[in-house]
């Protein structure tokens, strides 16, 4: 060796050699002579790490890694594939949602038992956490995780963001959960660093393959190793962080990449030899939907949460809001003229029923009431609806601009079918209102003319709004400030609904029922006429022109009219004055009194049949006859709409 060079007669007697190769420095002669490049030095692992690369003491006592130096400078290289910025502790997410310390706790403790359940024999979990949008999937999982990293007990994390280069990103996902293992159990190195040095392209490779050899295969190989087995012996209990958790999955940018991430995952719960709990949280897409009846989900450990389903879900929110207005009563620059029963509690339960079950409602109205340039007396009885919106002032603007983020990211093919759908669900109803059920899909198919099975493959896009319970049961909208964006044209904009067009589409299709049926039709075609009528009424009542409100139900009329020649003698008949004095419109007649004032014995013979099977036309009862149904009479009173087949025209001729 150099360190005995030209040396005689030397005995070495047991001792430890290290030989140190030197740093090799190189000048640039020309460019500037001062300038130097340095070989950088191979990572070496700290003893003590901090943040997510803090390592437990036990497994420095077992592994010893802080005196051991990787061949590849494995935690270099998967930094340098890594998006950061989607770490639990990132800068970029400093302001990230969190839960209040005083809510969920019922779904938090469930989380973490699963998590901690199980011996280290025990095999990997995965649990799909899921629900509508702003339900509190991103708060609850950056919550979790925060509090099993304080047990030394979280892997790794990542939280898409599909705003944020890098976040929004699945393809760097399974090198960033590589190097917080890495970081986060240093164990696993050496076993990085064998897979590194054999597949140096490994980051140019599919995910499933990034996967196996960064995750899979080397925690595999230390599960069988001797350190491995002896800390099993020797810390039962604590051997190796557990928690994985991926959020937001649904804000990937590549549907398909999203799809091929839950495949990936499920192949590795199915193959690791360590208990890894890994936790994806997204809004229940359709395509996510369908790759999660893949059959490898029955093969392993996986469950599902629906946190649109917790029972706790509106005392949480009334926790959290009479937190926050505590907090503004306390704190705000007009604290001092905030009276102590602001708010009242009836005004608090309005928020919580406008929450349905979900965090971004309350959390978008807390964050406008309590702005400081703001009074939040004011700002509370604008969110109620109290007082006007000044046309300058967005107090929704979260909420907007999620809601118009799902509207304005669905498939160009569905978005004018999604369009007309939601202009239908969103309409205002009231009890008693005799408007009919229309809105289960088989229905909307039927009066918005689409194919079969069309509103419920659209809708599947879009779960995180609403719910299918099948073909002949409503659709269910899961935010009830949902309808309030719709029905706000300052708000929603191109997805404005408009309600008065809406009550007319539906007039349309019952129109079309009819139409499709036959006018004589008994059994459906009056009560198609009917709430075709209703919603003509609602259509102008909402603002549309009669013209246009009663278009498609005045286009019946016409028909009925024009193919029926008898029918306008008999309108003529009712409409003319009648009784003894020739003046009244309201004595009724009998049917033979009607067939007497027909001039024809066709015409007479035609009387019972017409009675009989247009009912919806003609006020009947017990065979008298009134005259004519009030929306048929309006119909013809209007010459604007009926034109040649106006009540004066028939009358005159």
């Amino acid at each position: 060796m150099s360190m005995f060079k030209n040396s005689s007669n030397v005995l070495v007697t047991g001792g430890n050699f290290t030989a140190h190769q030197p740093v090799t420095v190189t000048h640039n002669h020309s460019h500037n002579h001062n300038h130097r490049s340095v070989e950088r030095n191979r990572y070496t692992p700290p003893r003590k790490i901090h943040r997510d690369g803090e390592c437990p003491s036990s497994w420095n006592r077992i592994y010893r890694y802080s005196t051991v130096r990787p061949f590849v400078d494995v935690v270099g290289l998967l930094l340098n594939q890594s998006a950061l910025a989607g770490l639990l502790d990132s800068e970029e997410r400093f302001d990230a949602p969190k839960c209040d310390p005083d809510t969920r706790l019922g779904i938090i403790d469930a989380l973490s038992n699963w998590v901690e359940a199980g011996s280290s024999s025990s095999s990997s979990s995965l649990l799909w956490l899921h629900g509508p949008a702003g339900v509190g999937k991103s708060a609850l999982g950056q919550q979790i995780a925060l509090l099993l990293k304080e047990k030394d007990n979280h892997a790794g994390s990542f939280f898409f963001s599909r705003t944020y280069p890098g976040r929004n990103n699945g393809r760097l996902l399974i090198a960033t959960l590589a190097y917080q293992l890495a970081m986060n159990f240093p164990p696993v190195r050496t076993y990085l660093a064998k897979n590194l040095k054999k597949n140096p392209g490994v980051f140019s490779l599919s995910n499933k393959v990034k996967m196996q050899l960064l995750i899979v295969d080397p925690i595999n190989a230390l599960s069988k190793s001797w350190r491995y087995n002896i800390s099993n012996l020797l810390f039962p209990s604590r051997v190796q962080p557990r928690l994985m958790v991926i959020d937001g999955l649904d804000e990937c940018d590549d549907p398909e990449i999203q799809c091929d991430i839950l495949m990936v995952v499920a192949y590795a719960v199915q193959q690791l030899r360590m208990p890894f709990r890994i936790i994806i949280a997204s809004r229940p897409e359709a395509h996510i939907l369908s790759t999660l009846r893949h059959e490898i989900f029955n093969t392993i450990n996986y469950t599902h949460k629906n946190l649109g389903e917790d029972s706790e879900a509106d005392s949480d929110v009334l926790t959290f809001l009479t937190k926050e207005f505590e907090h503004i009563r306390s704190n705000h620059k007009l604290a001092a003229y905030l009276p102590e029963s602001w708010p009242s509690t009836a005004d608090i339960e309005k928020l919580v029923l406008k929450s349905s079950s979900g965090f971004i409602y309350p959390a978008t109205v807390i964050k406008y009431i309590k702005s400081d340039h703001l009074r939040p007396d004011e700002c509370l009885k604008v969110i109620l609806g109290l007082s006007a919106i000044d046309t300058t002032d967005r107090p929704y603007a979260l909420l907007d601009d999620l809601y118009d983020y799902i509207f304005r990211n669905t498939h160009l093919a569905h978005r004018q079918s999604i369009k007309a759908i939601f202009d239908v669900l969103v309409i205002p109803r009231v009890d008693g209102d005799e408007l009919g059920v229309f809105t289960t899909p088989a229905n909307l198919e039927d009066l918005l003319s689409f194919p079969k099975g069309h509103v419920e493959h659209v809708l599947g896009y879009l779960l995180c709004l609403v719910s299918l319970h099948g073909r002949d049961k409503p659709v269910k909208l899961l935010h009830a400030s949902l309808s309030d964006f719709l029905l706000d044209r300052n708000r929603s904009g191109p997805f404005f609904t408009d309600v008065g067009l809406a009550h007319r589409s539906l007039a349309s299709g019952y129109v079309k029922r009819i139409q499709k049926n036959g006018i004589y039709e008994k059994e459906t075609t009056p009560t198609n006429y009917v709430l075709a009528a209703r919603h003509s009424d609602e259509a102008r009542e909402h603002g549309l022109p009669s013209v246009k409100a009663y278009a498609p139900l005045d286009e019946l009329h016409e028909q009925i009219l024009r193919s029926t020649p008898t029918i306008r003698t008999i309108i003529n008949v009712l409409l003319s004055p009648r009784g003894d004095d020739k003046q009244s419109f309201d004595t009724p007649l009998t049917v033979d009194m009607l067939q007497q004032k027909l001039t024809t014995q066709a015409h007479r013979d035609y009387v019972a049949h017409a009675l009989d099977a247009l009912p919806y036309l003609f006020d009947v009862k017990d065979d008298l006859v009134f005259g004519l149904q009030s929306s048929f009479l309006g119909y013809l009173l209007d010459e604007s709409r009926s034109g040649s087949y106006s009540a004066a025209n028939l009358y005159s001729s």
